[in-house]
């Protein structure tokens, strides 16, 4: 009887000890930061492995633009947008000459364990062949904690505006 009891009260605290370092990991805006820094960084350095590292296999792309005046909103499965990246990154076409951030705000759930990281900025991107370009956009991405690990669960771009300009400002 004893032996039962005592049992019951090891798999009590074993289940106890393996929920509580599940939700160990809790989300703070110094995190959120530090990984949209990583991000920028790989991008810049046209390092696709690096830069995707922190999407899940199954993050949410939404892309919108407007089209005849009404908003469009276009889904991309993970593979897709995985496929886009690398050949983006393989081309290495573009780099960030230069960031105007407009507004950055996260918002981080009660249990620590979601975020919600929205932005507006201009990005001044310099192509291989000397052009610049200024991109105005918006965008949401959402950080969660999975399997005790960070990862951006959706992602949402909106493309403002895209245009060639003569020099950076």
């Amino acid at each position: 009887m004893h032996r039962t009891k005592i049992f019951a009260i090891v798999c009590t605290i074993f289940i106890s000890i393996a929920t509580n370092a599940e939700t160990l990991l809790k989300l703070d805006n110094k995190m959120i930061d530090s990984i949209n820094d990583h991000i920028a960084d790989a991008s810049s350095r046209c390092d696709f492995k690096d830069s995707t590292k922190y999407y899940f296999e199954r993050t949410k792309f939404f892309n919108y633009s407007v089209v005849d005046g009404k908003e469009v909103v276009e889904e991309q499965s993970f593979d897709e947008a995985m496929s886009i990246f690398k050949g983006a990154m393989d081309a290495c076409y573009v780099t960030l000459a230069k960031e105007k951030i407009i507004s950055e705000e996260i918002e981080i759930s009660k249990t620590g364990q979601d975020a919600v990281f929205t932005s507006e900025a201009f990005h001044y991107l310099k192509s291989t062949d000397g052009k610049i370009f200024e991109s105005h956009n918006k965008g949401k991405v959402i950080f969660s904690v999975v399997d005790g690990e960070v990862k951006i669960t959706e992602s949402h771009y909106f493309g403002l505006a895209f245009q060639e300009i003569e020099k950076l400002p």
